[in-house]
């Protein structure tokens, strides 16, 4: 399964450097979220996606139900949601990695 995550040129470079381990969410310290497309709004503005590709029962595994969180005006198209360990998905490296610049 491919997977993606926004980020922004200073984190695509740590994440080609590194891999992933800065999280931008106080509650999942050592963890990245992922969505099962590239959905616009999460990847709005300029910047990168780094497209992980995952075994489906590892991203299966990690899936969260995110949409709780998500204020009722805030409308997302059919995102699935992933919240996955560094540990775990820096096994998947390389990532691949393209611009966005909606």
């Amino acid at each position: 399964m491919l997977l993606h995550h926004s980020t922004d040129q200073p984190g695509k470079t740590g994440i080609e450097m590194q891999g992933f381990g800065v999280s931008h969410v106080e509650a999942w310290p050592d963890a990245s979220w992922f969505c099962a497309h590239k959905d616009a709004l999460i990847g709005a503005g300029v910047g990168w996606w780094v497209i992980v590709d995952i075994p489906d029962e590892v991203a299966a595994a990690h899936q969260f139900e995110a949409f709780h969180f998500v204020p009722a005006d805030f409308q997302l198209s059919d995102v699935e949601f992933f919240l996955i360990p560094w540990d775990i998905v820096n096994m998947y490296r390389p990532f691949r990695y393209e611009r966005h610049d909606s």
